[in-house]
């Protein structure tokens, strides 16, 4: 295996504060003999009943470079102005290169691997552009993500993947902790040798969510939605598929500590007697091209988690579910679990 790193970082002032991190180049060579190695002399130690030679062999040479760039870390004027958040934006890249030759029972095999772009954008503090103290909405954070990645296996089948997504994340009206975040991801896979498109997938995938606090409860509602189609040769689609999942979590965090005399015991036993609860309730609405792939699902699951000390927990759990296939009523049911954990740590 041969292995170098080289690590740079490059530091300026404004808009050339830029930050390259590390450079990889990994090369990693195998091979695998049959009835032998490559330095065997069967002639005159042994008598083979089939030929000395090489079973697969791979070789694999990889280059990666991570970067980091923060155009205005160095701004000392934005300070006081609306201008604020845009010290703390930065841009993260990645990418790869990878070449691999596998060798395997005679027939050689070429493959290129890249990923590029692989980009991720940050800024946090967003609410400081319009306001400098916040009160509708505060704690805004924004991630976008992009990111290319393509396989090509030579004279045979090339496959390309895309995807990009954000994250936004803000607390509203002081005490809402919402999350939004949507992401897309498609996927094209070639046979090269006859030019004819294999397959064709899309996802799209939304999620918001929102949590707030009462005391020593928790609440968190949340709604995804999901969308996948894939088609394959001769553009025959084999999935359409719609789904809905609202869902509610709720938990609560509590104890009361008291002290336990025990007999014979000089002091008193401390318990914690700290109480976790958490359940979770969803329903999944799932529509599909294929008959197989439409139904409903409830579910409902429960923990009830008991620290009597430190070294002493336990642990209820439960959990419900009725599966409502919209077409073949024989797939339709529904089930229940309980189980119960004890765990003494010395």
């Amino acid at each position: 295996n041969y292995f170098s790193e080289i690590r740079l970082v490059i530091q300026g002032t404004g808009a050339s504060d830029q930050k390259f991190i590390s450079n990889l180049f990994y090369k990693k060579p195998s091979e695998v003999w049959i009835n032998g190695n490559r330095d065997s002399n069967c002639e005159n130690t042994c008598k083979c009943t089939l030929p000395v030679g090489r079973n697969n062999m791979t070789l694999r040479d990889t280059y990666s470079l991570t970067a980091r760039w923060m155009p205005f870390k160095e701004y000392n004027n934005f300070d006081n102005s609306y201008l604020k958040p845009l010290k703390n934006l930065s841009l993260i890249s990645n990418a790869s290169l990878s070449y691999q030759t596998t060798e395997y029972l005679g027939s050689a095999y070429k493959t290129k691997t890249t990923n590029l772009p692989d980009l991720i954008f940050y800024l946090d503090q967003v609410e400081n552009f319009w306001t400098k103290n916040p009160n509708l909405v505060s704690g805004v954070n924004l991630k976008i993500k992009y990111n290319l990645a393509t396989n090509n296996i030579e004279l045979s089948e090339d496959k390309k993947e895309a995807s990009y997504g954000s994250d936004l994340r803000f607390i509203l009206f002081n005490f809402l902790d919402t999350n939004v975040n949507y992401n897309h991801q498609t996927l094209q896979k070639d046979d090269t040798l006859v030019d004819k498109r294999l397959e064709n997938y899309v996802r799209d995938d939304f999620t918001l969510q929102s949590s707030l606090n009462y005391k020593n409860w928790r609440f968190t509602p949340k709604i995804t939605y999901i969308y996948d189609r894939r088609t394959q040769v001769d553009n025959v689609l084999v999935d359409n598929v719609k789904e809905i999942v609202p869902s509610l979590n709720i938990k609560a965090d509590f104890n009361m500590p008291f002290a336990l005399r025990l007999p014979f015991a000089s002091k008193d036993y401390l318990a914690t007697n700290r109480v976790i609860w958490n359940t979770n309730i969803s329903y999944s609405r799932r529509r599909s091209y294929t008959v197989a792939e439409n139904r409903n699902l409830f579910n409902i699951n429960t923990s009830f988690d008991y620290e009597i000390s430190k070294n002493i927990r336990f642990t209820l759990s439960g959990s419900y579910e009725i599966f409502d296939h919209l077409y073949i009523e024989t797939q339709s049911y529904s089930a229940y679990s309980f189980g119960s954990l004890l765990t003494i740590q010395f």
